[in-house]
């Protein structure tokens, strides 16, 4: 099964205009696990055996972002540019870099909100 959608990205594109694909798929994917989960648990449990499920990929909140976001945001205002603070799921390497030193990112407008996709255009003033 191939599902086709338009690559945006997930912290710059707002939800309601994403044509994700693993959005799309998200909730076969969902009842396609809870299916194998209850075969795997009715199996098991007629042999006598036990099934576990646990998630494997689990990253928590980084708190020192709020200060380091906190000197973007003056550094901003103190050069005289315009902002907009932006909730974003996004975190590429800030997240790693985040261990060891504080990390923010900021993110260039688009045309039309979309980034890392061929679509995406900035205005060069934007860029400098």
């Amino acid at each position: 099964v191939t599902v086709t959608g338009f690559e945006s990205h997930a912290g710059t594109t707002p939800m309601s205009v994403r044509r994700d694909g693993w959005r799309t798929s998200r909730p076969a994917l969902q009842q396609l696990v809870a299916d194998i989960e209850a075969i795997c648990m009715e199996r098991t449990a007629l042999r006598g055996t036990r099934a576990t499920q646990s998630a494997s990929n689990t990253t928590g909140a980084y708190s020192a972002i709020v200060c380091t976001c906190t000197r973007v945001r003056q550094a901003t205002v103190a050069a005289g540019y315009p902002y907009l603070e932006m909730c974003s799921g996004a975190g590429h390497d800030a997240v790693h870099l985040s261990y060891v030193a504080p990390s923010a990112m900021v993110f260039v407008p688009c045309k039309a909100g979309l980034s890392h996709n061929e679509a995406e255009d900035a205005d060069p003033v934007h860029l400098a």
